[in-house]
């Protein structure tokens, strides 16, 4: 669904078409980020597990500005290619994900259990609240993110910026999340 909702963009470039698409990928990609993080701290210690969030937040938080700097240049070379490019890249993500685990280990683990340092973790119901509410909350904060992507070009075209150049000024303001995190 991912890959197909992007090819939508790219066969069918209408407003509509793209303002839907881009709403209803972001909705579905934030839905995966949870998940992702889940892999990033699976069976590590809290020490451990908060460098290694860090790591995967300052990856992701860097590659972020970088896609929106060449956004630009993709926009004006090839409008539909956005999309083409975003489905072609769900597609080796796709393939990639097979070369992970099939359970998360710490999911193997019983949510009700007390650690060695006497401290009760979450039970499974809190759990499962909590993962329900930050996919919802991942899925609308990806929505408005990549609608102010992509009105951000338009908004420095306005002003007699290029899309090319606006798109690698609007990437500086995606860079500030990588250095909060650093």
């Amino acid at each position: 669904l991912q890959m197909l909702i992007p090819l939508a963009g790219f066969l069918f470039p209408t407003i509509a078409i793209v303002s839907t698409v881009a709403i209803v990928y972001s909705f579905f990609n934030g839905m995966t980020w949870p998940v992702a993080e889940s892999y990033a701290s699976a069976g590590l210690d809290e020490k451990a597990a908060s460098k290694s969030i860090g790591i995967y937040n300052l990856c992701w938080s860097a590659a972020v500005p970088l896609s929106v700097c060449i956004s630009g240049t993709i926009i004006s070379d090839f409008k539909s290619g956005f999309f083409l490019l975003s489905s072609l890249l769900v597609l080796i993500s796709f393939f990639l994900v097979f070369m992970l685990p099939s359970v998360i280990p710490h999911h193997e683990k019983s949510a009700a259990k007390i650690g060695d340092n006497g401290a009760v973790s979450i039970p499974y119901e809190e759990m499962k609240g909590m993962l329900i509410s930050s996919r919802w909350s991942m899925g609308f904060s990806y929505a408005l993110m990549q609608i102010l992507a992509s009105l951000l070009p338009g908004k420095f075209q306005a002003e007699g910026i290029g899309v090319a150049k606006a798109s690698i000024l609007a990437g500086f303001i995606d860079a500030s999340r990588f250095l909060a995190f650093l």
